[in-house]
């Protein structure tokens, strides 16, 4: 009978979330299709995964730093109610949550495109905390081609691949505008790591993880290309995109479970 809630005599795998359920673990058993949903599951069935809100940790924190500013002005000025005012009229200091809120704009242009393109099987999650840490994946898709692991940025000036090395090796470099921007290069490997870490738990084939900064608002040189540095591609939004809709080895059904299962992994920041 289709449905009956039992103890399992054996492991085995839910065959919603691909999770492994030990021996002994209350499931519910599908005796149609003979397979088993984790109790997890089950109670969310019918509810649809929360892809998160694209750049709400970073308004959260534009706001914070400018709440923080903004009391520690007031506590001049009532310290110093003549001075404190002076001072802030000559020489105000600039807003500290601009970067913050800069950054939330392009994790929403992005995240917006991203959504878009739900019709064509990206699924995606959008500002996903990292456990035991404060750090955030600003994007989670998963497509055909594997799951993507997204960094936006909208930093200004010329996206380049600059080789600083000698004459006898090479030191391949990520410049924007000049500056050396290649920490960049190591934050996605460390959030790509993450979710790898997050998929090894999920029995069957393990789906290929990328690694994507992608830069929204900056330069590119004319007739330039996205390049990939130590493995991650570097791009802009309207090439990711093409990127994402690639062929690939994950069905449709794999798709969403991963989905499902990254959503539990890395629950929504804000």
């Amino acid at each position: 009978m289709p449905g009956r809630q039992l103890r399992l005599r054996r492991p085995a795998t839910c065959a919603v979330c691909l999770i492994a359920v030990d021996a002994g673990t209350e499931a519910t058993w599908d005796s149609d299709r003979r397979t088993i949903t984790c109790l997890g599951c089950e109670s969310d069935a019918g509810v649809e995964v929360q892809p998160g809100v694209a750049g709400a940790s970073a308004v959260v924190e534009a706001e914070r730093l400018r709440e923080k500013q903004q009391a520690r002005r007031q506590r001049n000025v009532e310290a110093h109610p003549i001075l404190g005012r002076l001072a802030w009229a000559l020489s105000p200091e600039p807003d500290a949550g601009r970067q913050y809120a800069k950054g939330a704009v392009g994790e929403q242009r992005l995240g917006a495109a991203l959504n878009a393109m739900s019709g064509a099987g990206v699924l995606a999650l959008h500002d996903r905390r990292l456990p035991g840490s404060k750090a955030n994946i600003d994007h989670l898709v998963v497509t055909a081609s594997g799951v993507w692991v997204i960094d936006a940025k909208r930093y200004s000036g010329r996206v380049a691949k600059v080789d600083k090395g000698g004459w006898f090796r090479t030191d391949m470099r990520l410049t924007v505008g000049g500056r050396d921007r290649t920490k960049l290069i190591g934050g996605v490997h460390k959030q790509v790591g993450h979710v790898q870490a997050a998929l090894a738990e999920v029995p069957g084939d393990e789906p290929p993880v990328h690694g994507a900064l992608c830069f929204v608002d900056a330069d590119w040189a004319l007739f330039r290309k996205p390049m990939t540095l130590d493995g991650v591609l570097v791009t802009w939004s309207k090439a990711l995109r093409k990127r994402l809709v690639e062929d690939g080895p994950v069905d449709e059904e794999h798709r969403a479970a991963i989905h499902r299962s990254l959503a539990r992994s890395f629950p929504p920041g804000g």
